[in-house]
C-alpha cells in the first residue's frame, strides 16, 4: 500500500470542496467563493497580480435579497436612479468620441458581528 506524502500518518485529510462546504454547517447554509486580485505595477508595465486577501478569508452572513434593515455583513449603497449614467464627450482633439456610463456606490461594513477573517499560514 503507498502512503500519500502529505498524509504521513494515514489518518486521511479531507478537503471540503465548495460544493461539499456547505454540508459542514448546520443549516446548510449556500458557500460561494470569491477571487479578488489586483495589479501592483504602473500602468506600461507587466502586470503583476495579487490577491487582496492573500493569506486570509472572510467569512460572513449575507441575505440572498438584501433589504435596507437585513442583518448582512457589507452593503452597497447607490444614489437613487444614478446607478449607471450614459454619457459621453469629446477627447482633447476633438476627433473622437468617447461613450461611458457614470456609476456611484459606496460598499459599507455594516454589520461586523456576522463576519469572521481567518488568517491562513502554510506551517
Amino acid at each position: 500500500m503507498r502512503r500519500d506524502p502529505c498524509d504521513p500518518y494515514g489518518v486521511g485529510f479531507a478537503v471540503p470542496t465548495e460544493q461539499s462546504a456547505n454540508q459542514l454547517f448546520i443549516g446548510t447554509p449556500e458557500v460561494r467563493t470569491s477571487y479578488m486580485v489586483y495589479d501592483t505595477t504602473p500602468e506600461g508595465k507587466a502586470a503583476s497580480m495579487s490577491f487582496v486577501l492573500d493569506t486570509a478569508v472572510l467569512i460572513f452572513a449575507r441575505k440572498p435579497n438584501p433589504t435596507r434593515r437585513d442583518p448582512s455583513f457589507m452593503k452597497t449603497f447607490r444614489l437613487m436612479d444614478k446607478y449607471m449614467v450614459p454619457g459621453s464627450y469629446l477627447r482633447d482633439d476633438g476627433r473622437v468620441e468617447v461613450a461611458k456610463f457614470d456609476w456611484s456606490e459606496d460598499v459599507k461594513v455594516v454589520n461586523s458581528a456576522v463576519a469572521s477573517r481567518l488568517n491562513i499560514s502554510a506551517s
